[in-house]
């Protein structure tokens, strides 16, 4: 695929010094320069996720929260051919992992976000299930269809039991978690889709579109943000985020609903590589090893201490 040609077909952005791809994210993100700006090109073929962002993003502008803003096409499209989309660049950092001062502002930053995304409403709209990691958005799918999915799958005995296991403490509480307040949210707050400028939070990236309660990107981010990144994991801290990301509210704060939630991001960030895994020539699985353990953990220490 010639991304320049691409480029110079469909949009008046002068002439192109470099393209280069992105130091964090996926494979299919470039920044894009030419004599008077920056840009960021993606690859995305779902085109109603990138008009709900265009809608999300106005939205945030009103109330100063950075979304970078989709670069129209000559047509006046948003995506154009072989799903090539471009955005503003927004100045700033990408960072692997926060330290604590940025992570606290990061968390009061998602609080206000998530605020701001109550305001979209959700009746109107529809997520389409294309891929398997679709799929696994559901928790109706994780507990009716994932199951007899696992069995065939090659892995360790001790992995499936302790995946199905977590699946089967989803499915008895599967009322409870469905009846949380749902919302528009970002499913993949990790560090690296956060921009840092001048040690603050300037813009949140690489918008995730989900429906499900305001605790679900509070979960993917303690996920990516503490757990991955450490050996021993101790309830209090899984604690004190939840109390930071509520600093700001005077409102009845229930922990075991974080706690369902994280069970069921650390059975989604299983289930997505392990499907894919599974169609290769010669799946190797050990890499799955660590989100194994932290099912584990977190069934153990967390969810089992509260039902």
């Amino acid at each position: 695929m010639n991304i320049k040609a691409l480029l110079k077909k469909h949009y008046q952005i002068g002439r192109i010094t470099d393209i280069r791809k992105t130091v964090y994210g996926s494979g299919n993100t470039f920044i894009v320069m030419t004599e008077a700006d920056s840009f960021i090109v993606k690859f995305n073929n779902k085109e109603y996720e990138i008009e709900l962002y265009n809608l999300v993003q106005r939205l945030l502008k009103r109330v100063r929260i950075n979304h970078p803003r989709v670069i129209k096409l000559t047509s006046g499209d948003l995506i154009g051919p072989d799903g090539i989309v471009m955005f503003e660049y927004i100045k700033g950092e990408t960072l692997e992992q926060f330290n604590k001062n940025i992570e606290i502002k990061a968390l009061k930053y998602i609080s206000k976000y998530n605020q701001e995304l109550k305001n979209v409403n959700i009746d109107h709209i529809e997520l389409k299930v294309i891929s398997d990691w679709d799929r696994i958005r559901s928790l109706d799918y994780i507990c009716s269809g994932v199951p007899k999915r696992i069995i065939d799958i090659k892995i360790y005995k001790e992995w499936k039991e302790v995946l199905l296991h977590g699946i089967e403490i989803l499915n008895n509480n599967k009322n409870y978690i469905n009846k949380l307040p749902k919302q528009l949210i970002h499913s993949d707050l990790g560090a690296d889709n956060f921009i840092i400028l001048d040690e603050e939070i300037h813009a949140i990236i690489d918008f995730s579109p989900d429906i499900k309660n305001e605790l679900c990107p509070l979960s993917h981010f303690i996920y990516w943000n503490y757990m991955w990144c450490n050996e021993k994991l101790e309830k209090r801290v899984i604690d004190q985020y939840f109390e930071n990301y509520y600093s700001n509210f005077d409102t009845e704060r229930i922990n075991k609903d974080l706690y369902f939630l994280l069970l069921q991001a650390s059975i989604f960030r299983v289930l997505g590589p392990l499907f894919e895994i599974s169609k290769s020539e010669n799946p190797d699985y050990r890499r799955l090893n660590k989100r194994i353990d932290l099912i584990r953990w977190i069934k153990n220490e967390l969810v089992c201490e509260t039902i």
